[in-house]
């Protein structure tokens, strides 16, 4: 692929997804967003992830470990990255990264998960990248 083709695919071809469900559900967004399926020799790049966690539980009471998983196609799918919190009784953890540049496999999506379900918890997760045609 040229550096103009790239930069193109960089500029037009983005996508992005967010998830906030209610308390004790777990969280997922994808880049295979849309009713487009992805193509077998496209790549998924993230560029760009937000996310906060809210443990609701009050004063003394217990902290939540929280892993977000960044996956190749599902949520079972091989992981590419993953960032674990200790979130204390009362607290809140907000993370957000930007120019990460995590490539997929080609022909798969790419996946955001916070798959720890407590009822405490309340999620969100914001996820942006690009596709790459080849």
């Amino acid at each position: 692929m040229s550096n103009r083709q790239a930069m193109n695919d960089m500029l037009t071809k983005r996508w992005n997804d967010t998830d906030s469900p209610s308390a004790g559900t777990a969280v997922s967004v994808s880049s295979g967003v849309g009713d487009a399926p992805v193509g077998t020799q496209q790549r998924h790049n993230l560029e760009t992830l937000s996310y906060w966690i809210w443990n609701r539980t009050g004063a003394g009471g217990v902290a939540a470990t929280v892993s977000v998983q960044v996956r190749h196609a599902t949520p079972a799918g091989t992981v590419i990255a993953s960032f674990q919190h200790l979130v204390g009784a009362s607290t809140v953890a907000s993370a957000t990264f930007t120019n990460l540049m995590l490539q997929g496999k080609r022909g798969k999506a790419i996946r955001v998960t916070m798959d720890t379900v407590v009822a405490s918890l309340t999620q969100s997760v914001s996820a942006a990248g690009w596709i790459e045609d080849d």
